[in-house]
């Protein structure tokens, strides 16, 4: 029998928590290793490109008023817990959380070849290739673990969105369930019963935070191969692993056009 998997989209943009300054997360931002905190780990600002440069590299979505964003994420843990005979224990233990965002306007923007970006916009700045340099050469001295090369990402996308409000709801049970075999009590009742009692405790928390102005809420990078990149050969150009990229959850709704953008760059 041949299974056929349906090809599904990847979410590949990384949520952040609240809002970030558009001059922090610009398309071209070089990070080494944790793009989830993209100003607190070594890392290499890009400057914002001109409005003529954006549209000549990205791709530019307008997102209307009304767009909203979903997404979740949770755990679920439920352990047989082993006892004498005639005793049974079961535990479960639920984790959720739920965030969405909502905006009055935005803008979705990635890059159409994130190579040519690199090439001829990134490695033009003396402070990118010298960030590659130091951060490539520590790996060849066998920094890091093992001498394993840490990876370094390139900013790729990102969203725009203007006076955003972002609402996050987390659920949190707990749940255990004792009880009696019935297969020790059906010698005395004559007849299988279950005999079990139900304990539980529930946490629900929900916070909603309004923002102004225009933020980036949310990016997508990808990886880059580096090891072209030494002091020993600094005319040769890293390139990108394939398909290594940014994990997120950014399954939103809401339609989209392309935009008369105007008010300024979008890096």
């Amino acid at each position: 029998m041949r299974i056929t998997m349906t090809p599904t989209e990847k979410p590949t943009f990384f949520v952040y928590e609240v809002g970030r300054d558009p001059e922090e997360l610009c398309l071209g931002n070089l990070v080494l290793k944790d793009y989830a905190n993209p100003t607190l780990s070594r890392h290499y600002t890009h400057p914002r490109i001109h409005e003529r440069d954006l549209r000549t590299y990205a791709t530019i979505t307008h997102l209307t008023k009304g767009w909203e964003m979903k997404y979740s994420s949770g755990l679920n843990f439920t352990p047989l817990i082993p006892m004498i005979d005639f005793f049974k224990a079961r535990i479960s233990w639920n984790r959720k959380q739920e965030r969405a965002l909502k905006a009055d306007e935005g803008f979705r923007i990635t890059l159409k070849d994130p190579e040519k970006f690199l090439r001829e916009q990134v490695l033009s700045e003396v402070e990118a290739v010298q960030a590659l340099q130091t951060w490539t050469s520590g790996a060849n001295r066998g920094w890091g673990s093992l001498g394993k090369k840490p990876k370094i990402w390139m900013l790729t996308g990102l969203y725009l969105l203007k006076d955003a409000t972002s609402t996050q709801e987390k659920l949190r049970t707990a749940v255990g369930q004792v009880g009696i075999s019935s297969t020790a009590l059906s010698p005395v009742s004559g007849s299988a019963i279950d005999n079990s009692v139900d304990l539980g405790h529930s946490h629900n928390s929900k916070s909603q935070t309004p923002t102004k102005g225009l933020l980036v809420w949310a990016a997508q990078y990808r990886a880059l191969d580096y090891h072209v990149c030494k002091r020993s050969a600094p005319a040769d150009i890293p390139s990108f692993y394939d398909d290594v990229v940014s994990q997120g959850s950014t399954y939103y709704g809401g339609g989209g056009d392309e935009p008369d953008w105007a008010g300024g760059s979008g890096g």
